[in-house]
């Protein structure tokens, strides 16, 4: 079944007295309406920016100075703590010349010697050579120590001057007869100095 849809007219001018006048359409305008408001919120955009300027330049300011101060404590001074290859060689240089100048053998003892002069120096050089006359007694009695290091460490390291602490134990014999290992460890204390390109030691206190 088709329906057919009928439209009713009014008369003209029907009404016109009792129809409500259509409301104008608002459109808004799009924000700033001024010149004045325009310059209003570049100012904002321009203050904002310059605040985090700011706040960036201080952060980064803040930074540097903990940085340089960091670089400047004394804990960033000492290499032990910051540079594990040159720490290791320091050790193992004066690990090597500990067990060289602290053993000696009745049948050579001008070689402890000559080892002495070239590894120490300053008030360390002194003290040796004045005790290393007592190790004359050796050759009469056939003596001989073997002195080993245990553990070195080092608790302070410039570019020239590395101050450590020695672990050592030692073993004596008469002769081709073992006398015993010393029955503790003897603690040092080493200063040593690069002199010329080779580490020597200048100070060496019992602990």
């Amino acid at each position: 079944m088709r329906i057919t849809r009928t439209t009713h007219r009014e008369p003209a001018g029907a009404g016109a007295d009792d129809a409500q006048p259509a409301a104008p359409e608002r459109r808004t305008a799009p924000w700033p309406r001024s010149p004045g408001a325009a310059r209003l919120l570049e100012s904002r955009s321009l203050l904002v920016l310059f605040a985090v300027s700011l706040v960036l330049t201080v952060a980064g300011a803040g930074l540097v100075a903990a940085g340089a101060q960091l670089r400047g404590s004394p804990a960033a001074a000492n290499r032990a703590l910051t540079d594990p290859a040159a720490t290791r060689q320091v050790i193992g240089v004066i690990s090597t010349d500990l067990t060289r100048i602290f053993s000696y053998s009745y049948a050579d003892l001008p070689a402890t010697q000559r080892a002495a002069r070239q590894v120490l120096a300053g008030a360390a050089a002194v003290q040796y050579d004045t005790l290393f006359p007592q190790l004359r007694n050796a050759v009469g009695q056939q003596l001989s120590l073997a002195t080993r290091v245990v553990q070195a460490g080092v608790t302070q390291l410039s570019a020239s001057t590395a101050h450590l602490l020695v672990f050592m134990d030692q073993t004596a014999a008469r002769g081709q007869a073992r006398i015993g290992r010393t029955a503790y460890y003897a603690q040092l204390a080493i200063t040593a100095q690069l002199r010329v390109g080779r580490w020597r030691i200048t100070s060496i206190e019992a602990r």
